[in-house]
């Protein structure tokens, strides 16, 4: 049988309020820290859960987080990956990554849980029923971004992952892309190597982290005063260009 916060509070010898005072977690409250101790160590021994549900309606906030993954999809076309199975391996590797990232920041921040979205078409109003606090999405920027847009006037705070395109007043956390197309450029040059290729969609795709990506190649072969060479997004072309 559940253990109820009357229960705790007679164990230990205070108010229901008191119980719920120190047990909400929340600060500014006058309770004596011995007393606030004392009940803590009750209603672990007593095995009392607070009633999440009851809590969320009166403070009218989940402190959950949405996660929705839509850069589901493997990095490189299949016919560069070969086949479905090195897909596959790409895109766990990747949407793991984030997952990673973001379970150990909920961890430390103590958030209650992160609500993971299933992929699909899902309509946004439903992101907006009161189940989470705050949406993390994660874009997949060959694809465009209509979530955001369609979001954009949401009432509750959203982090795009994976992408700077984002409507105005949202925030966005991405790879500085360009800066590492030049950093690697870079690298190759220090290592006095001058005929150096960018191998990727480039800006020729329309795709902004592979348009990034080029700018950086081109801003560091121009500094060096080396050849810029146009953008190879083809295997069998690539092998060409490295036998000739």
């Amino acid at each position: 049988m559940k253990v109820k916060i009357t229960e705790v509070a007679l164990a230990a010898g205070v108010s229901s309020s008191t119980v719920s005072k120190v047990l909400s977690g929340r600060t500014g409250y006058a309770v004596h820290a011995a007393t606030a101790e004392r009940v803590r160590q009750v209603a672990m021994d007593l095995g009392y859960v607070p009633d999440a549900a009851a809590r969320n309606l009166r403070t009218g906030r989940t402190g959950q987080l949405g996660v929705v993954l839509e850069a589901v999809g493997s990095s490189e076309p299949d016919s560069l990956l070969g086949g479905i199975t090195a897909g596959s391996a790409v895109r766990r590797t990747f949407d793991g990554a984030i997952m990673a990232g973001l379970n150990d920041a909920a961890r430390e921040l103590g958030v209650p849980a992160l609500v993971v979205y299933p992929g699909g078409s899902k309509s946004p109003l439903s992101y907006l029923d009161g189940r989470v606090d705050g949406l993390l999405i994660s874009c997949d920027p060959m694809r465009g971004h209509g979530l955001l847009e369609a979001l954009k006037d949401a009432p509750l705070p959203i982090v795009a992952l994976w992408t700077e395109r984002v409507p105005p007043g949202m925030s966005a956390v991405d790879v500085d892309h360009q800066a590492g197309g030049a950093l690697a450029t870079r690298y190759l040059l220090e290592l006095g190597h001058h005929r150096i290729a960018y191998y990727g969609g480039g800006e020729a795709s329309g795709v902004e982290h592979f348009r990034r990506r080029e700018f950086g190649y081109r801003e560091a072969m121009l500094a060096a005063g080396m050849p810029v060479h146009q953008a190879i997004h083809d295997g069998t072309l690539l092998i060409e260009a490295v036998r000739a």
